[in-house]
């Protein structure tokens, strides 16, 4: 079915989910909740030198073709349609959780089938990737995406794709929304649900100190009052409205709660139905959300990034402040004494080797990444919200299988947490491109990081 909205662009029509979509993503929800947690379980919890070699290599998967056979629909005499939320048979008892992990949000996740593996694409309205991009009111973002990539990421396994809107580019200095970005936003949302995914509409800031200025974030306001009635007719089950990108406000964390209340009445007022994903303050780190407004709205999802440890995720990463950190490379994960050794040992510069040392006294573990999700899952618990796992990514400097092993602990983790993921990124090189640091859609994608993250190898 499709409908036709009144600001589209003249002759275009403005495309819904197909057909049966919203069922598909409740059965690829739940088979990657009850399927998805057995990837690498061998691995989790284990030493490095206790590993098998095997770990993160691919797995080939043969494509489903008949995706349906599982989800079943009965139009009782009404007229209303029952869908089959349980097409694998399996119940949450069925789940085998790692030691000290529980689900207390599976079943509060599962009101969002659609996030449960999401595909970030960062650079598609990004500025830092094209300069020339930002005063080009004609520039076509078109080019960059696809319509094979978008329907590569969905039969790779992805539910949806986050759409990383970067305000400097869609918006002038008052944060008027420039017209051309318009139709190219909502042209790149129509692709994304023609190819069976959601789409994340992310205000995606990039530099979050630069934006914290009651006056940036005025800017931020005035985008939403735009953006938001643009999508305010999607299906619920498809569009999702992410408020801002990691805010910081690591100084004065509370100083994010008014302005993360106010993009919040601004973003419902619009768009009554769509779902709105919010976020705490420390940049999205589960540390944020202690500090994070709860608000009175049950379609209001929370998320979290992670990226613990940090030195391990980060290294060589050539924007990092600490010129340790931009030179290290060979970090290990898990932090283990032979790793370690081998690791400080290997550093081209004092101020890395100093980084490798510091890292290594601090020690880091797959059971630290279960706790910091952990911690995330009882505070969703105990405020009865939603919970997404928007960001998760490690850099291609980290040793190969060390790298596998933490994207396969994460991506686990969260599963049986019942968080749905979304991994970063679909192009760049800390997730599913990781020969170098400036890789882009045209890269071939890593058959060992799909493997990893339990998705499709096509």
């Amino acid at each position: 079915m499709s409908h036709e909205r009144d600001d589209a662009p003249p002759g275009r029509q403005r495309r819904t989910a197909p057909a049966g979509t919203l069922a598909l993503l409740v059965a690829s929800a739940l088979v990657a909740l009850s399927c998805g947690s057995a990837r690498h379980e061998s691995t989790v919890g284990e030493s490095a030198e206790a590993r098998p070699t095997e770990v993160g290599e691919p797995t080939a998967v043969e494509p489903d073709t008949n995706p349906t056979d599982d989800v079943t629909t009965d139009t009782t005499p009404t007229g209303n349609v029952t869908t089959d939320t349980n097409p694998t048979g399996t119940t949450p008892a069925d789940f085998v959780d790692p030691p000290g992990v529980t689900s207390p949000t599976l079943g509060s996740q599962l009101r969002f089938p659609a996030l449960a593996r999401v595909a970030n694409i960062d650079r598609w309205f990004a500025g830092w990737a094209d300069p020339t991009r930002l005063d080009d009111t004609s520039y076509d973002f078109q080019w960059y995406v696809t319509g094979d990539d978008l329907d590569l990421l969905a039969r790779q396994g992805f539910t949806a794709v986050r759409l990383a809107l970067d305000p400097a580019v869609i918006a002038d200095g008052a944060g008027t929304l420039r017209p051309s970005r318009l139709e190219q936003i909502v042209i790149a949302a129509d692709r994304v649900h023609a190819a069976g995914m959601a789409v994340i509409i992310d205000a995606h800031v990039w530099d979050q100190e630069n934006w914290e200025s009651p006056e940036q974030l005025k800017r931020i306001e005035q985008i939403w009052h735009q953006l938001a009635p643009l999508f305010a007719d999607d299906d619920p089950a498809m569009t999702f409205l992410e408020l801002y990108n990691e805010p910081g406000f690591w100084g004065d964390p509370a100083a994010w709660a008014p302005y993360e209340r106010s993009l919040h009445a601004i973003a419902r007022a619009a768009a009554p139905a769509l779902p709105i994903i919010l976020s705490g303050p420390k940049s999205s780190w589960v540390g944020g959300l202690p500090d994070s407004v709860v608000v009175d709205d049950p379609n209001v999802i929370y998320t979290i990034h992670v990226y613990d440890p940090f030195p391990f995720t980060h290294q060589n990463a050539n924007w990092a402040a600490d010129p340790g950190l931009r030179t290290a490379v060979g970090l290990p994960f898990p932090t283990t004494a032979e790793a370690c050794t081998h690791a400080i040992a290997g550093q081209a510069t004092p101020e890395a080797q100093a980084v490798a040392e510091e890292y290594c006294a601090t020690g880091y573990e797959e059971a630290d990444v279960i706790a910091q999700l952990e911690t995330a899952a009882a505070w969703a618990a105990e405020h009865d919200v939603a919970l997404f796992l928007g960001e998760f990514g490690v850099s291609p400097a980290a040793p190969a299988d060390d790298a596998l092993l933490w994207l396969a602990t994460v991506a686990n983790a969260a599963e049986r947490l019942g968080i749905g993921w979304g991994v970063w990124s679909a192009d760049g090189p800390m997730g599913l491109r990781r020969q170098h640091w400036d890789t882009t859609l045209a890269d071939p994608g890593d058959p060992a990081a799909l493997a990893a993250l339990g998705l499709h190898l096509v």
